[in-house]
């Protein structure tokens, strides 16, 4: 097979399973919907999860669809680390993988509030939609420098 491109390559991915019987799906939103366990889908299976838990019926029991992703490595580029700390009142372990977890304990010990919560979640949505483009990056990366400025970890030094 010659190589011709991304887009050739998820075709024919999605085409073979569709000539095997199953239904092609679109890619589900990045931002999940009735799923207050996750951020973002991070996960090609995500999106499918109500129906691996038999919470709901899935349209046909054999499906295909090429999922859209975050790309972590891009927000972690832009100076946000995303980690697994836990959220006030969150009854389950910070060691249960439920999507992603923006680790509020750290944020608020530098003294961020609700405004500074709010600026964070729209430069990882920023982020997320940008695509891997690079000046679109620098600009969200010069937006976290400027929080981290307003906040440093020790002001004392």
């Amino acid at each position: 097979m010659q190589w011709t491109g991304l887009n050739e390559l998820r075709e024919k991915y999605l085409s073979f399973f569709e000539s095997k019987g199953h239904l092609r799906l679109d890619s589900f939103p990045l931002v999940p919907k009735n799923d207050p366990s996750l951020l973002l889908i991070n996960s090609g299976m995500a999106p499918m999860k109500k129906w691996f838990l038999a919470q709901e019926e899935p349209p046909r029991h054999r499906v295909t669809t090429c999922q859209k992703c975050i790309r972590t490595p891009d927000i972690e580029r832009v100076g946000i680390t995303v980690n697994k700390n836990s959220i006030p009142n969150e009854p389950r372990s910070p060691f249960v993988t439920s999507g992603i977890r923006v680790g509020s304990a750290a944020a608020t010990t530098r003294g961020l509030g609700a405004q500074e919560f709010r600026r964070v979640g729209e430069l990882i949505a920023a982020t997320v939609f940008a695509n891997g483009d690079e000046a679109k990056l620098t600009e969200i990366k010069e937006g976290v420098k400027a929080i981290i400025a307003k906040h440093p970890l020790y002001p004392e030094l």
